[in-house]
């Protein structure tokens, strides 16, 4: 095996700065300013430094790409957007090698990830005796918070940056990842739901259906014997970070009837969040599965979470649900959450320690809460502290159904609720943080601080930047700019940067690196005019306790003493609110017992007759008052609570009602087609019109052609205008039959303009008229039977010019004009057509185009065929009679 050759690398230092300085040189020797503009005036020069540009970028790109910097300078167009690729790109190569200088000189020799470990201890307060003996309180203890160890590693490599499906921050909406939908009724589809300016919101949930009809068997509604969990010292514990053992403990899960499941979340150093942990257990083994590394991997459990014949036991799955969609494209059906469990049986605390505690009588250890689940490998304190959050779960549903059982009535109304709340919870879906331009008032009011418009200003526009800064770097809000600093930056509005460095105590690494922004922010929000300070909450307090001091005094719904109705936080009013606006009540009741002007008992009246007669009214009236018992009052608010329901499903359908799951379509869209129909309609009446006109015009000038002008096809002008009149009533006819006759109604046959006279002649079908749209053709082929006879022999051709012959040598033709075929064909079928008169034809009629004939002066229906004869002579225009 041949040896790598030693690099020298002071030589390959010297021979990199020569090639440099000569790179250099050669740039200054380029001509620039006025002398630049005059040599781009000849376009060789321009086409030079052209192809040596792009040759250059693409060098560039080369290193970029070498060096796993994402982005193409070749595509970008404005040259600080290349500028910025390039200082991206030094800073990744300058960190490189100051990392392998630092490996190489052994100031780096543990880049593994190393363990921090803090501690927090409670604070210890004193409390104060107070005077006397009597009241002296027991020995002193100390009052404080639970202490809590913080556990983290410094070199935590980023889990993102491994994913294999980049995170998406941008402010589109979430769409499911789901590929394969296992266990369905209905097969998967996504579907868009637009907003109300046609944008995507949101998309359809994979498993709506299956949870709408998901129902809880009776097996999950009785009572059970309780299976106790094995020791958590003598379980199995796995923990799979590959296929083969996720593929292995799946067919285990396929076996067994009932799952606990937990998940570990960190969303520290990352805007949407990451799931870095999944705990699963069943009666006998504890399984940990490594989310980070099976990250596109674990979607197969879909065929166990979305079976509705296994139970999947969750505590507090609000998050944990949102969660297993965004990352692990996980869905779950039939689920116990043992939370709502808690509060249907009315437990003085919900959560998953005191659980523990109150059925397995153990001390759950919660000081891990803050530690960085990143770390790969996981400490053994960490992987304990997971494994407890499952091992019980079960053990707990058991307890908790079997309560559940024994407190509800035939119906199993408590434990039908959980599955029914659980399900609801199951049907959330994930979304993505989506900041307005009033964010920023939620962590202003929560401050409880009085700011004016300038201070607001810079609230707002920092807030802003926060967000998306977060987004492109995918760090969290707290990461980037805690709230605390970002109030205390816009309650000072320093003028110079150093105070901006001097309100962030530490001082986030990405507010040093944006100070110049940060700074312009500031500046900008000091430039706006100073109007006096915004107090809306206080506003706000007083409007509502003006309100609540008129309300009707008499009215059993209200009681004076019943503070539930307002905020913990609120001030309530008293005779020092100066703000306060004093409104007499002009309806108010003068006998009423508590609001009065003034009292009706009082020891400085002198009048002791008053004072008896105003003792005797207290008396009786207090005789008639009758006391609302609590059941009562309920009975009283029951109505007004069923309506205020009544009035939240309204405004919930009406909110339903308004996701579409297509974008609007403007009413010229949807009447196109008709639109259409119509201007083909009235483009071909008016066809007709102009060719009724000239003839009604030859006609009435006495005008009659004496030399007939045949064309190609063999038939005359006026045999063309009138095959041409033919089509088009054909046409408007299926049309208008289409808009106005039901479906099951029979269309009528093709109507055709004939003229007795030419009844004797040979009829003559002209070529159908190429201008015809795709509509009527449609039209006329799904109109009745075709008319059209078989092509004639050569015999028959002759026995019918000897037939026509005879005809036209014939005096009177009015009386024969019966015999034709075409007129026999009529007579057999009891339609018997007459002459048309051209001076009492109402032309009117055809105005709009043709109507279905409802009396006897219908329109013949003729037979033609195809030909050509020049011999032949068809008279059919009717305009030609006199």
């Amino acid at each position: 095996m041949s040896e790598t050759p030693e690099i020298d690398v002071q030589k390959l230092s010297q021979d990199g700065i020569k090639l440099i300085v000569q790179a250099t040189k050669c740039t200054n020797a380029m001509p620039s300013g006025h002398t630049r503009e005059l040599y781009n005036s000849h376009p060789a020069f321009r086409r030079i430094i052209a192809a040596k540009s792009n040759r250059l970028l693409e060098l560039i790109s080369g290193v970029i790409r070498k060096q796993g910097v994402r982005g193409n300078i070749v595509n970008r167009r404005d040259n600080e957007e290349k500028f910025e690729l390039l200082q991206e790109c030094n800073d990744v190569m300058l960190e490189r090698i100051n990392n392998n200088l630092d490996d190489l000189l052994g100031l780096r020799k543990s880049p593994d990830t190393i363990l921090v470990q803090e501690e927090f201890r409670p604070v210890e307060r004193k409390q104060t005796q107070l005077n006397g003996s009597w009241n002296r309180p027991q020995p002193l203890k100390s009052v404080g918070i639970q202490s809590a160890r913080l556990l983290t590693a410094r070199n935590i490599q980023r889990p993102q940056a491994m994913f294999k499906t980049p995170v998406d921050n941008s402010t589109n909406a979430w769409c499911p990842r789901i590929k394969y939908k296992p266990n369905s009724i209905r097969p998967l589809a996504i579907l868009a739901e637009y907003g109300e300016n046609n944008k995507i919101i949101s998309y359809t949930h994979p498993y709506e259906m299956e949870l709408e009809k998901f129902e809880p068997s009776d097996d999950m509604l009785t009572e059970k014997a309780v299976v106790d969990p094995v020791p958590i010292e003598t379980g199995d514990l796995v923990y799979i970070d590959d296929l083969a053992e996720l593929k292995r403990a799946l067919a285990e899960f396929q076996m067994v009837n009932e799952l606990a499941i937990d998940l570990e979340h960190h969303s520290y150093r990352t805007f949407q969040g990451i799931t870095c942990l999944m705990q699963i257990s069943t009666r006998t083994k504890d399984y940990i599965f490594d989310t980070i590394a099976l990250r596109e991997e674990l979607h197969i459990l879909n065929e166990v979470f979305t079976k509705p014949d296994i139970l999947k036991v969750f505590h507090g799955a609000d998050s944990d649900i949102e969660w297993l969609q965004r990352d692990l494209s996980l869905y779950i059906v039939n689920m116990f959450d043992t939370h709502q469990a808690a509060k249907r049986l009315g437990f003085e605390r919900l959560s998953l320690a005191y659980l523990l505690k109150h059925f397995c009588k153990i001390e759950a250890d919660k000081t891990f809460q803050l530690a960085d689940w990143r770390m790969r490998p996981l400490p053994e304190e960490l992987i304990d502290y997971a494994r407890q959050d499952t091992h019980y779960l079960l053990y707990i549903y058991d307890n908790m159904r079997n309560q559940l059982v024994r407190n509800s009535n035939e119906g199993n109304n408590l434990i039908r609720a959980v599955y029914q709340a659980s399900t609801e919870i199951c049907k959330k879906r994930y979304s993505k943080p989506v900041i307005t331009s009033v964010s920023h008032m939620d962590i202003y009011r929560k401050s409880k601080k009085v700011f004016d418009n300038r201070q607001l200003y810079a609230l707002q526009h920092l807030n802003i930047w926060r967000d998306k800064v977060a987004r492109e770097e995918d760090e969290s809000y707290g990461f980037v700019l805690p709230n605390h600093m970002m109030l205390q930056i816009s309650e000072v509005l320093p003028r110079e940067m150093q105070g901006i460095l001097a309100c962030c105590n530490p001082l986030p690494p990405l507010v040093k690196q944006h100070l110049h922004i940060l700074h312009q922010i500031i500046l900008k929000a000091r430039e706006q005019s100073l109007v006096k300070p915004i107090e809306v909450d206080v506003h706000q307090i007083n409007r509502e306790a003006a309100i609540s001091n008129h309300r009707d005094q008499e009215n059993p719904l209200y009681c004076p003493h019943d503070l539930g109705h307002h905020d913990a936080n609120m001030q309530l009013s008293c005779l020092f609110d100066k703000d306060l606006k004093r409104v007499k009540d002009s309806q108010a009741s003068k006998n009423s017992l508590i609001a009065k002007e003034k009292p009706k008992l009082s020891i400085f009246q002198e009048n002791v007759e008053e004072i008896a007669n105003h003792a005797k009214e207290a008396a009786e009236k207090v005789k008639n008052l009758t006391f609302i018992t609590p059941y009562k009052r309920f009975k009283l608010y029951a109505p007004y609570a069923a309506e205020l329901r009544a009035q939240e499903e309204k405004r919930q359908k009406e909110k339903e009602a308004n996701m579409k799951l297509c974008p609007d379509v403007t009413p010229d869209s949807i009447a196109t087609k008709h639109k259409l129909d119509e201007d083909e309609e009235d483009k071909d009446a008016a066809e007709v019109r102009q060719i009724i006109k000239k003839r009604k015009t030859e006609v009435a000038s006495g005008y009659k052609p004496s030399i007939k002008i045949f064309k190609e096809n063999g038939i005359t002008e006026e045999e063309e205008e009138m095959a041409k009149i033919n089509s088009v009533i054909d046409q408007l006819a299926n049309i208008r039959q289409a808009k106005t006759t039901p479906v099951n109604t029979p269309k009528s046959q093709n109507r055709k303009w004939i003229n007795p006279a030419s009844a004797n002649s040979t009829p003559v079908t002209p070529k159908p008229n190429t201008s015809m749209n795709k509509f009527a053709k449609s039209n006329l082929s799904e109109s009745g039977p075709s008319t059209e006879k078989r092509k004639l022999s050569k015999s028959e051709r002759r026995k019918l010019k000897t037939q026509q012959r005879q005809q036209q040598n014939t005096p009177n033709r009015n009386q024969k004009n019966n015999k034709t075929p075409t007129s026999s064909k009529n007579a057999n079928q009891g339609q018997q057509s007459k002459p048309l008169n051209p001076n009492e034809f109402d032309f009117k009629r055809f105005g709009g185009g043709s109507k279905p004939a409802t009396d006897n002066k219908q329109f013949k229906i003729t037979q033609k065929f195809k030909g050509k004869n020049n011999n032949r002579r068809h008279r059919g225009n009717p305009m030609n009679q006199n």
